[in-house]
C-alpha cells in the first residue's frame, strides 16, 4: 500500500506533523491523490484552521535524498529485483540504467520473470521473446524489457531497440553494470 501525506513544515523535526493523510492501493494515483488532499486542507491551512497531527518521533523514518547513481542496474541481482528498482526510479525520477558499449541507456518500463533461467551471464541480451519483448539474462530469472531510450536518443519499446539499435542481433550483445 501506498499513501500521500500533507505535512506542516516548521524549523524543528520534533513539532512537524501531519496534516491529512490519503492512504492508495496504487502508487500511480499518489499525484492526483496529492492534489485532492491538497485542495482539501489548502483552505483550512490559509484559514489558520488545519487539524494538527504531531509526529511520533519514536515511529518516525528517515530516507536520504534518492541521487541518479541509485538508478544504476546490476544485472547480477534477481529480475524481480531488477524490475522493482526500474519502477521505484522511473519518471519522475533520473531512472535506472545500464551500460552498453560505454553509452548509458534507460529502462523506463520492465517486467520480471522467474519462471525462465537464463543459460547466459547476467547482462546478456538474450533477444525477442514470445511476447515480443526484448529479454536480458539476470542473476535469477529473465528481465522482459518493455520501454528503452539510449542517452540522448530516443524512447522505443525493446523490440524496436533490438531491431535498430543492436541491427537484429544478440550476439555478443551484453549490458554493463558501469562503462567500459
Amino acid at each position: 500500500m501506498a499513501a500521500t501525506s500533507l505535512s506542516f513544515m516548521i524549523p524543528t523535526t520534533r513539532q512537524a506533523g501531519v496534516l491529512g493523510c490519503n492512504p492508495l492501493t496504487l502508487s500511480q494515483k499518489l499525484t492526483a491523490a496529492a492534489r485532492a488532499l491538497l485542495a482539501e486542507t489548502y483552505p483550512l491551512i490559509v484559514t489558520g484552521r488545519a487539524p494538527r497531527t504531531p509526529q511520533d518521533d519514536n515511529a518516525a523514518t528517515k530516507f536520504g535524498r534518492r541521487r541518479p547513481a541509485d538508478g544504476l542496474i546490476d544485472w547480477s541481482r534477481s529480475s524481480w529485483r531488477i524490475y522493482n528498482l526500474v519502477r521505484a526510479v522511473t519518471r519522475p525520477f533520473p531512472g535506472a540504467f545500464t551500460y552498453l558499449k560505454g553509452k548509458r541507456i534507460f529502462i523506463w518500463a520492465a517486467r520480471a520473470t522467474d519462471q525462465r533461467v537464463a543459460d547466459a551471464p547476467p547482462g546478456s541480451v538474450l533477444g525477442i521473446g514470445d511476447s515480443g519483448t526484448l529479454e536480458v539474462a539476470t542473476g535469477n530469472g529473465v528481465l522482459e524489457v518493455l520501454q528503452i531510450q539510449p542517452e540522448g536518443g530516443e524512447e522505443t519499446d525493446g523490440r524496436t531497440f533490438f531491431a535498430r539499435i543492436l541491427g537484429g542481433s544478440s550476439k555478443l550483445r551484453k549490458f554493463e553494470s558501469a562503462p567500459e
